[in-house]
């Protein structure tokens, strides 16, 4: 049955798996032959789908009040962490002049998904809350 937990679960699998491939033949460095500089490095997106895939699977088997609880967050914290990585990443907020500000890219990124993973305890102990009452 296809559920929002199922959609999300496989999402999360999916973009994992490819982050592990692309990350993996980052040592073969395939992006000579088919990246564009001016996308900067969009890959480092796909960093952010482990999180998630945590988060999914440890909420997956739990009672419904907090699966959807915590899905109430991911819904809406997924898409602003991967816009905002996006716009990192493709280094559109960089001064030209001013190369030594690609040092707090990835602290930002970090920084980012430990905010997620945050929010991502605090709506299951929220969830949790719910459910004991």
């Amino acid at each position: 049955m296809i559920t929002k937990k199922n959609v999300i679960l496989f999402v999360s699998i999916l973009f994992s798996l490819i982050a592990y491939v692309v990350f993996g033949l980052k040592s073969i460095d395939p992006c000579v032959f088919y990246c564009n500089p001016s996308l900067g490095e969009w890959w480092n997106l796909l960093l952010f789908f482990p999180f998630l895939f945590f988060f999914s699977l440890l909420t997956y088997k739990l009672p419904e009040t907090i699966s959807r609880t915590w899905m109430k967050y991911a819904i809406f914290a997924t898409p602003v962490v991967l816009v905002i990585s996006l716009y990192i990443n493709l280094e559109l907020h960089h001064n030209p002049k001013g190369a030594w500000q690609g040092i707090f890219d990835s602290t930002a990124l970090w920084i980012l998904y430990i905010l997620f993973s945050l929010g991502s305890l605090i709506s299951i102990i929220i969830g949790w809350r719910k459910n004991k009452r």
